[in-house]
């Protein structure tokens, strides 16, 4: 699942890099004979001399420490190689990028020195992220030996940050773990109460206030879904909680012959029916309702602690809830507004929220809200300019979305049958550091409108459609601008380009 390298030794004889395979117990790995490393400077490529604890090229497969340590030999670099590359061997090997090797200068206003312990004997590493987003393709893992880890965090702000155990997150299934990166040494236990980590944090004024937080409300709502959840098991283990509907549909999403424009025809089913509140029987809706009733009751008191502590901790807060709420967020800017609107103006929260309260919301029935960003040869285009006058289809997707794809190309055909008769569709990518992805994805997908780049989310495109938290969405807008759907299906937008752009073409005629 990932390849780390934790140390690289150089020296007159040989390039060592000491690494880690991670991926899920009792699955396999392998690592290519032709893999290699590159100098930036030379040019030169370095092929793989030897490898100790592990053979190249054959299936390795993971203990339940979900971990197996390797060692690789390389040529001696030579003398002006201060940044390399490491790259697999065959032809859709990965690669690791812009690996310094010097003593260059970390150029960063916080050093965060993080140490910590866990109680977890399995734990062979910790993934760090900034909290809200998800660790796709490049992000730091930290080695956990004897259940002690450490690490060196340079950053520019004082931000959240979550640690994810590595054995979870390749099970899919994990806790965030939340600090917040102080120019202070922080440490860190992690213990866990039954399945649930628990994290207590000291070092440092903003982390004193998320400890407190974190405490007060494991104190208030540790066990506030304790008796739905019993109610919702029993009804479950009658076959009273979900509604024929819906036991079909997901029958049809876990049969092997469902095709993927199939399962994305069956997800949008599920979700319509979720709205529609057809997902469970009329008693699962009534534990439900009870269940939403305390969400929302959570929610009132986060909200409230961020406003009587008014702290970074506190921004952090209401952003986080933002991320997840989609357009039910009139609390959050309301909160924002009256209490954090002006303060730390140029915080990357309180650019977020701000943006987020400046948008409004999307829904049918709304305008549109315009942004700019690049093509691929980097010519900045707005939406507005690509849609005027045209029924419009914005399509903000992602190279490592499947889903988003499978959308995608059910598309093409209706492009293809009505962009001379008032239809286009404008992509957008969310990608991070580099185009290359997205670049292959189109090719191989063969989208024939035009694709916009939205490059480690620098235009806030994704938080100002409210879905910063998601890989994507489309979103149906008619010849004035007006959003007339969301996320609908390949067979509604072609219903509404039937029914609206022949209407439009007799009229004229």
């Amino acid at each position: 699942m990932s390849f780390n390298i934790n140390s690289i030794l150089l020296s007159d004889t040989a390039t060592i890099i000491n690494g880690s395979f991670y991926s899920r117990p009792n699955y396999w790995v392998a690592l290519d004979k032709g893999t290699k490393i590159i100098g930036q400077q030379s040019g030169r490529e370095y092929p793989v001399l030897a490898s100790y604890g592990y053979t190249l090229g054959e299936e390795c497969y993971m203990p339940e420490s979900g971990s197996v340590p390797l060692v690789l030999k390389f040529a001696p670099l030579e003398a002006n190689d201060s940044i390399i590359n490491f790259a697999e061997g065959s032809e859709n090997g990965f690669k690791i990028s812009g690996i310094q090797l010097g003593q260059n200068p970390i150029k960063s206003k916080i050093h965060c020195h993080i140490s910590g312990t866990t109680d977890d004997a399995n734990c062979s590493n910790f993934i760090l992220k900034k909290e809200g987003e998800m660790p796709i393709s490049m992000f730091v893992v930290i080695p956990v030996n004897n259940g002690k880890f450490h690490y060196d965090l340079y950053c520019d702000w004082p931000e959240t940050y979550s640690l994810i155990n590595g054995n979870e997150y390749r099970q899919s299934a994990f806790y965030n773990l939340d600090f917040i990166a102080e120019n202070n040494d922080v440490d860190i236990i992690v213990t866990h109460d039954g399945d649930q980590p628990k994290i207590d944090i000291k070092g440092g004024e903003m982390n004193e206030i998320l400890n407190d937080y974190n405490n007060k409300r494991r104190t208030l709502f540790a066990n506030a879904f304790d008796s739905t959840n019993a109610l919702m098991d029993s009804l479950f283990n009658e076959n009273k909680l979900f509604t024929d509907e819906y036991m079909e549909l997901m029958d049809q999403l876990s049969r092997d012959d469902t095709t993927p424009e199939m399962r994305n025809a069956l997800y949008h089913k599920r979700d319509s029916l979720q709205n529609i509140k057809k997902q469970y029987t009329p008693e699962g809706n009534a534990i439900n309702d009870q269940e939403l009733a305390i969400s929302d009751n959570i929610r009132k008191w986060k909200i409230d602690y961020a406003k009587t502590h008014k702290s970074i901790p506190g921004l952090s807060i209401l952003k986080s809830l933002a991320i997840y709420s989609g357009n039910k967020i009139d609390d959050i800017v309301e909160a924002y507004n009256e209490c954090y609107a002006g303060w730390e103006p140029e915080h990357p929260y309180s650019l977020e929220l701000a943006t987020i309260a400046s948008s409004g919301s999307i829904n049918p029935g709304t305008h549109f809200i315009d942004f700019s960003a690049p093509d691929l040869n980097g010519k900045e285009m707005t939406l507005s300019s690509l849609a005027k006058g045209k029924v419009t289809l914005l399509d903000l997707w992602a190279s490592w979305c499947g889903p988003c794809r499978v959308n995608s190309k059910q598309i093409i055909p209706l492009y293809e049958a009505y962009k001379d008769k008032g239809f286009t569709v404008v992509g957008v990518a969310r990608e991070e550091n580099n185009t290359e992805d997205m670049e292959k994805a189109i090719a191989k997908d063969g989208y024939p409108w035009i694709n916009l780049v939205e490059l480690n989310d620098k235009n806030q495109i994704w938080t100002k459609y409210r879905i910063s938290n998601s890989a994507g969405g489309t979103y149906l807008i008619d010849a004035n601008g007006i959003i007339v759907a969301v996320n609908p299906t390949p067979d509604k937008v072609a219903k509404y380009l039937r029914g609206c752009l022949i209407t439009s073409v007799n009229a004229t005629t």
